[in-house]
């Protein structure tokens, strides 16, 4: 299988990309900036609500801190590779890692890194095409058949 090319699209006036994700295995596909700086994929509140996703932790981050829920995905599919178990925090609706005002860009949440990891060697946010470029480990190679 090796490499894969999912088509995206630009926001921010083509300095961002975004692709359609499939949630849980819903029918309707949801949008989502791609983020390499975001550790974790993020969805607005409004959207773990629709989906009814549970909460599956409660993170600290330390003393004085707000403590922050994290919900589960059984499944999040772009470009038709499906990743299971994926954990999932609410946006930010103020600012998403140097993303700035999120919700500006009209998507539903930020594909951050725990999707990707470790199940792709290579990353590449192609802005010429537009589309994301991924090579797949040959150890999961198997999963996305």
């Amino acid at each position: 299988m090796g490499d894969v090319v999912i088509p995206a699209v630009l926001v921010a006036g083509g300095l961002l990309l975004a692709v359609s994700a499939r949630l849980n295995g819903s029918a309707e596909p949801y949008i989502l900036l791609v983020s390499s700086g975001n550790s974790h994929v993020e969805l607005t509140q409004e959207l773990i609500d629709a989906l009814g996703l549970p909460v599956h932790a409660i993170m600290t981050a330390g003393p004085g801190s707000d403590d922050e829920a994290v919900y589960r995905l059984a499944t999040l599919t772009v470009g038709g590779l499906t990743v299971p178990q994926v954990s999932v925090y609410t946006l930010r609706s103020y600012r998403s890692h140097g993303l700035g005002e999120v919700s500006r860009y009209g998507v539903d949440g930020v594909l951050g890194m725990n999707w990707f990891r470790p199940y792709f060697r290579r990353i590449t946010l192609n802005m010429a095409k537009p589309a994301l470029d991924l090579d797949i480990d040959p150890i999961y190679e198997s999963m996305f058949r």
